[in-house]
């Protein structure tokens, strides 16, 4: 599937030739790019790693000027910053930015999880059906790694930690010890 965005419904600045972003999801509707969530700063700010979908890539692609356009388009937008990657499959990270109240510097966002599809969806996990209504919670070691490569450092540790933080933040079930190696934790269904 080819991308232009001269024929995007998206309204563009026609003065630059910008396309204009309103949301996360402008981006890979106008450009060949597909976002990778990579959770919370330091700040409380969700990130985003930007990479090119190949699969969405026109046969007379032109990789800089749509890069260019890419970037011009992102760094118009206040709803985040862009930072540079040190990752070279990854364009660049996009930051959001809070409006209205500050949060903690020192908190970890928990994530919403009221099911076990909430924690496949928003962390690199599996789950194992224990029985009783026992499940084991492990890490999803590609995904868990993949996401590391892209945030730049071994972030496995702080990936299981949040993990662990979002499920005793849920009503939904109990939160039990380990009891195997490479588990995050195990819980009970309530």
């Amino acid at each position: 599937m080819s991308v232009n965005p001269e024929n995007d419904p998206i309204m563009r600045n026609d003065e630059m030739q910008t396309p204009i972003l309103l949301s996360r999801k402008d981006i890979w509707t106008t450009f060949p790019v597909k976002l990778i969530p990579l959770g919370s700063g330091e700040d409380g700010a969700e990130r985003h790693a930007v990479m090119w979908n190949h699969s969405r890539i026109a046969v007379d692609w032109d990789e800089r000027n749509t890069r260019n356009s890419l970037l011009s388009a992102l760094k118009a937008c206040k709803k985040w910053s862009v930072e540079l990657s040190s990752r070279p499959d990854c364009i660049c990270v996009i930051r959001m930015v809070f409006y209205g109240h500050r949060r903690n510097p020192n908190a970890t966002r928990v994530a919403p999880l009221t099911s076990i599809s909430d924690i496949h969806k928003l962390f690199p996990a599996v789950t194992y059906d224990i029985g009783n209504n026992v499940y084991s919670i492990e890490l999803h070691e590609k995904r868990a790694k993949k996401m590391s490569e892209i945030k730049g450092y071994d972030a496995l540790q702080e990936i299981a930690g949040n993990l662990l933080q979002a499920l005793k933040a849920s009503i939904h079930w109990r939160v039990l010890s380990s009891v195997l190696p490479g588990e995050v934790c195990r819980i009970e269904l309530l």
